[in-house]
């Protein structure tokens, strides 16, 4: 499945998020921020 980048400052809808696509087999990389985000982003090797 794919690998997704979730980004919201939300705990309560993140976690609900991350779990639904868990379950259908998603990889999920979490981000609390837009900063955040661009840190992971530079962090993993984007193809």
């Amino acid at each position: 499945m794919a690998t997704l980048l979730l980004v919201t400052d939300e705990a309560i809808i993140r976690k609900s998020i991350q779990m639904g696509l868990e379950k259908q087999g998603h990889t999920i990389l979490i981000a609390e921020s837009l900063q955040a985000a661009k840190q992971v982003n530079t962090a993993i090797d984007c193809v």
